[in-house]
């Protein structure tokens, strides 16, 4: 199951413009020495859109052959074609990922009926015994509604859950009123991680933690821990690195990891590179910031 801090991966590319695994292997060993155990891949940081069926199944390969026993791997299986759907959760279970997450549908407005619909039409001929929904309506334009939600947790024993990634404290709250005792809330709001637990939500789904994987670990470990004056301290580091990182921007992610050395910066369109300037003003901050994180926890 899903929990805790759940590591939103990003996909390296080289200048050819092709997935960089060598650099992808890196990425992991970092991630698994800050802390990270449990990956979601092919999602939103992952820049899914841009990604072929093909090279959706090669990041499938990676990971689940690279997986280690106390690893949990989520493929993210959401697009536009339910064929592509049903193929690539066919693909995940044939590979043993451990869950499959899908988001909803973009572009069409429609209902919520003809949302239920679809998700019913997948959720039919898929076996995945460990199934997510991905709500993250400002990106696509439809918002699953907590009826919504309801009706289908009913109807299909394998939904474990909610991705959540609109920062909605109403909304979580109605989510988690959802069958609580089967339905697990995760947030995209990594940097808000101690008021989301607190709340009842089971866990992040983290892509600043590409970068910074451990502030979220120690602050999650400072929390159950009751370690109030760390907790406070973290997470107000959290909270800048969010604004830093301007809550997501992928290029961003990407400019950062490579100035430690992990990957080139190369993003897919439409995203473009950024400036010189750009970059030094970025790098500027994450060092102030970085330094006065170790002041503050040494």
């Amino acid at each position: 199951m899903l929990q805790d801090i759940v590591l939103a991966t990003i996909t390296p590319f080289d200048k050819q413009n092709k997935i960089d695994f060598k650099s992808n292997e890196k990425l992991l060993e970092f991630w698994r020495n800050g802390g990270i155990n449990t990956f979601f891949i092919c999602g939103t940081c992952g820049e899914m859109m841009s990604l072929s069926i093909d090279e959706r199944k090669s990041l499938i390969d990676f990971y689940t052959q690279s997986k280690k026993d106390n690893e949990h791997i989520c493929v993210h299986i959401g697009g536009t074609s339910v064929q592509n759907i049903i193929e690539l959760a066919n693909y995940s279970e044939s590979k043993n990922a451990d869950s499959v997450c899908i988001v909803t549908p973009n572009y069409y407005k429609i209902s919520q009926e003809e949302l239920i619909e679809y998700f019913s039409n997948i959720l039919k001929n898929i076996s995945n015994k460990e199934v997510y929904l991905y709500n993250i309506p400002q990106c696509t334009g439809l918002d699953l509604l907590p009826e919504s939600l309801a009706k289908l947790s009913n109807e299909f024993e394998q939904i474990a859950g909610i991705k959540y990634s609109f920062f909605d404290f109403n909304r979580i709250h109605k989510y988690l009123y959802v069958n609580p005792k089967k339905i697990r809330v995760l947030s995209g709001t990594d940097h808000m991680l101690v008021g989301l637990i607190s709340s009842g939500v089971k866990g992040i789904i983290s892509g600043i933690g590409c970068v910074y994987p451990d502030i979220f670990i120690n602050l999650l470990n400072a929390f159950k821990k009751h370690k109030q004056e760390e907790v406070m301290i973290l997470q107000e580091f959290a909270i800048e690195i969010a604004e830093i990182m301007e809550y997501g921007y992928i290029p961003i992610f990407k400019e950062a990891l490579a100035y430690k050395g992990f990957c080139e910066p190369y993003c897919r369109n439409p995203y473009q590179p950024m400036s010189d300037i750009q970059k030094k003003s970025l790098i500027e901050k994450l060092n102030s910031w970085e330094k006065r994180l170790n002041e503050a926890i040494n």
